[in-house]
């Protein structure tokens, strides 16, 4: 598959920003509260695992690859979207202070205080939020942190391909070792969440390397593969056993391997336009359903206090919404998806796509097409 898109795992990172918007909603008596959504934060790891896995498919065999050219194909990709919603997460901190001082409702704390505090509008601009313990890694749009963490790793992987091309297996066990002993050692000043996306990004590294071993290209036998894998998936993401984080990352790392080759039923169902669509706005997906619920949820608090209805409630400290009945719950539910990936079509095309165009050739002397 060598210059092509793995369509696939492209769906397969859509239904992951999915199941991570349905983990940050809580909606009583709904499948928000379903032991498999409650563990959903953990495709945050399959993110890295896949990260990793796509920029070797996309880097390792070019040559005359310059650092200019590479981090600016990274940084288009990335930063424009990214911008944006930190910008729109800056105007529903004055959306809240008018609903403060004006209104006397708090939607969800004091504005610009703690993690909206203005302080860490500039670990956020430079994207450094979640590396070091000095700044609030969920500041401001929070599922942003894995962007923080994955933009600076493109960095370290671009020196272990460009610096270590004779030992590039080596400096993939050795860049996430010394991250992980650098947060021991610091007393987390490096922190876990750098340490883990490190980590996580170059497990994807180390599985493309298996790439090009044979599979069967057996329907049924590589149909099941595909059905244990997710069965499998399911059941550690569901679970609570204490190692499941590694567990999980591993498996992610054997099921893109698998899923890599296309070539079960399920890959099939995969590559559906409803499916590759869902993959096309992933990132979309996954930087904007924050500010959708942070609406939904203001919107209902205003009703409430409008009305007298009590709409929301205190769950274990979490805002909680309740509509009064498990089929209206889950309704809810669904709406904010479809909003989400309505809204998130919306960014795809009109920002990410406005700095990051479909198969653009950012530099020449790159020799990197940009997908």
């Amino acid at each position: 598959m060598n210059g092509q898109r793995y369509l696939v795992l492209d769906s397969f990172r859509g239904l992951c920003a999915i199941f991570v918007v349905v983990f940050h909603m809580r909606v009583l008596n709904s499948i928000t509260e379903f032991s498999f959504f409650k563990g959903s934060d953990l495709f945050v790891n399959f993110f890295f695992v896949l990260s990793g896995f796509v920029m070797s498919h996309a880097y390792i065999k070019r040559s005359n690859i310059t650092f200019t050219g590479y981090i600016s194909s990274r940084f288009r990709r990335l930063y424009p979207l990214y911008f944006f919603m930190l910008i729109v997460f800056i105007g529903l901190e004055f959306a809240k202070y008018i609903a403060y001082t004006k209104m006397g409702i708090t939607l969800n704390a004091v504005p610009f205080t703690g993690k909206a505090a203005p302080d860490e509008i500039i670990p956020n601009l430079l994207m450094i939020q979640a590396w070091t313990k000095f700044t609030e890694h969920l500041s401001f749009n929070y599922p942003s942190w894995s962007i923080s963490i994955e933009f600076y790793t493109y960095i370290l992987f671009f020196i272990a391909m460009h610096f270590f091309k004779k030992y590039f297996l080596l400096a993939c066990v050795a860049t996430p070792t010394i991250f992980i002993l650098l947060h021991l050692i610091t007393d987390g000043a490096i922190t876990e969440y750098a340490a883990n996306g490190v980590f996580c990004f170059f497990v994807g590294v180390v599985t493309y390397s298996f790439s090009n071993v044979a599979l069967t290209n057996n329907k049924i036998i590589a149909t099941t593969v595909e059905f244990l894998a997710l069965l499998a998936i399911y059941f550690v993401v569901s679970s609570d056993v204490a190692i499941k984080h590694i567990l999980s990352t591993l498996l992610f790392s054997l099921t893109i391997f698998i899923y890599s080759r296309e070539s079960g039923a399920i890959s099939s169902i995969l590559k559906t336009k409803p499916f590759i669509n869902i993959g096309k706005w992933s990132y979309s997906i996954y930087m904007t359903h924050a500010a959708i619920l942070f609406c939904v949820i203001s919107a209902f608090m205003v009703i409430q206090k409008i009305t007298g209805k009590e709409l929301t409630i205190m769950v274990n400290g979490d805002r909680t919404l309740n509509l009064g009945s498990t089929a209206f719950n889950n309704i809810l539910v669904a709406l904010v998806i479809c909003i989400t990936i309505i809204a998130s079509s919306m960014t795809y095309r009109f920002i990410e796509m406005k700095f990051h165009k479909k198969k653009e050739i950012i530099k020449e002397d790159c020799k990197v097409i940009v997908k």
